[in-house]
């Protein structure tokens, strides 16, 4: 096999998270400080992530990454998270 270029970024992650735009679900976009990283844990699953910090806030929202990152679903019915392939957790090697 040869060699393979590709253009890709390189950032500064301290600089990152001295400010941060958000977006919120009504679409107005502001700038928010981050924390991270982050450990989420449900049950036995863990997945690791920066966070917004949004003043005043009065919940802690848990957005599509995390639930993908942790692979649970919200069960409507039962209204609770739960695991999108069952309870146990899946570990490929």
């Amino acid at each position: 096999m040869g060699l393979v270029y590709s253009e890709i970024t390189l950032k500064n992650v301290n600089d990152q998270v001295m400010a941060k735009n958000g977006r919120l679900a009504d679409g107005n976009r502001l700038m928010y400080n981050t924390t991270g990283p982050l450990e989420i844990w449900w049950k036995d699953r863990r997945f690791v992530m920066e966070a917004l910090i949004i003043p005043n806030g009065k919940d802690t929202l848990l957005g599509a990454l995390p639930l993908e990152g942790l692979d649970l679903i919200v069960d409507p019915i039962k209204q609770e998270l739960t695991g999108a392939h069952g309870e146990e957790m899946l570990y490929l090697v």
